[in-house]
């Protein structure tokens, strides 16, 4: 095309120059939301995300809000006596020891269990599992739950209760809030 040609239809370049910028913005925005964890799946299921984008409510309300918090969600890849793997839904890998060089071991609640649901956090510079809390089997009991910096919260009448999770594996919950309510199933 000649140069000639493309100034008689000015408008037509500069409509098509516009919808190029626009597609170009809206992937740039969707690149930053995605980047910052906006819309990325860390900590969220596949159906509470399609949920909250298609304007629905989700079914675990409280692990789906936006929390700024240190929590990584993801599915066990494996573990063994002295590590945990564990892939997060954008498809991160974390490969964490269970204990930490002078012996002391992560708080664990729940089963380790391959292909399971789980919430972590880790120390030492993401190299040493902190706390890890099996979903899998807590959301089998409760559904109304927020993890925050590996602190699990359980909604008491709509207020939420900070809570030490005493047992938690496939046949039993069991955990105390710090408002004195004890959570059993």
């Amino acid at each position: 095309m000649k140069y000639n040609d493309v100034m008689k239809n000015k408008t037509t370049f500069k409509g098509i120059l516009k919808f190029l910028f626009s597609v170009a913005l809206g992937f740039g925005v969707a690149w930053l939301l995605f980047n910052s964890g906006i819309l990325s799946r860390n900590g969220h299921n596949e159906d509470s995300i399609r949920q909250v984008l298609s304007g629905e409510s989700p079914k675990v309300e409280a692990h789906t809000q936006l929390v700024d918090s240190t929590t990584i969600y993801g599915m066990s890849d494996g573990f063994g006596m002295s590590t945990f793997v564990m892939e997060d839904s954008v498809g991160n890998t974390y490969e964490v020891m269970r204990m930490t060089d002078d012996g002391t071991y992560g708080q664990i609640y729940g089963s380790l269990i391959e292909g399971q649901r789980y919430a972590m956090t880790t120390k030492q510079d993401g190299e040493v599992l902190d706390k890890l809390y099996n979903l899998t089997q807590l959301e089998k009991y409760v559904k109304e739950y927020k993890i925050v910096n590996g602190v699990l919260y359980l909604s008491n009448e709509g207020v939420w209760d900070e809570v030490e999770v005493k047992t938690l594996d496939e046949k039993t919950f069991v955990a105390v809030g710090k408002s004195g309510r004890e959570y059993k199933y």
